[in-house]
């Protein structure tokens, strides 16, 4: 009987190996390609209508801020960033309308995109505007040619007029989701 089992050992370890084995492809590891997405809060504010101030004609107002943005000119995001998309959300308390733009300006100080949007007054109920951008790879280099972003809001004539003691706020908030593609 033992030498059945020996027997039979041996051709259920060769039946095994046998079964098991294929011919493995090594090459296969030049077509992997690692695809990260990374979602980022961007900028996010939030103006008090106080502090909007007027004069008592209710004229238009404009703010502007800006932001270095060389982050996506450098060699990583050059050759690894393929697609982003941009999110943004206005909510608006205040009873009046404005208007906003975001402008991409690349290295001359040219504006290479814009993205305007327009926020009608609160009429009771929270005013609430989106807007996407989104560069693929047919314009993405837009975006890696952009070193300066700039915010421009302005609070459009009209009425009432804002003061100190006006309540509701323009609320903004925005986020980034970028393709990333690396393939070595």
């Amino acid at each position: 009987m033992s030498m059945l089992r020996v027997f039979l050992g041996c051709f259920v370890l060769a039946l095994i190996c046998g079964s098991c084995t294929e011919e493995l492809d090594f090459d296969q590891v030049d077509d992997f390609r690692y695809e990260p997405v990374i979602e980022l809060s961007l900028a996010y504010y939030d103006y008090l209508a106080a502090d909007f101030g007027e004069d008592d004609l209710g004229g238009r107002t404009v703010y502007v801020d800006s932001t270095t943005a060389d982050l996506f000119s450098q060699e990583f995001f050059d050759d690894n960033l393929k697609e982003a998309e941009f999110f943004l959300r206005y909510t608006n308390t205040i009873p009046r309308s404005f208007t906003t733009q975001i402008d991409f300006y690349n290295s001359n100080n040219e504006v290479v995109y814009t993205i305007p949007v327009s926020i009608p007054p609160y009429n009771g109920t929270p005013v609430v505007v989106t807007a996407t951008a989104y560069f693929d790879e047919s314009n993405i280099y837009l975006l890696k040619e952009t070193n300066l972003v700039t915010a421009e809001i302005v609070l459009e004539a009209g009425s009432p007029v804002l003061t100190p003691q006006s309540e509701g706020s323009l609320l903004f908030e925005s986020s980034g989701t970028y393709y990333m593609r690396f393939n070595d």
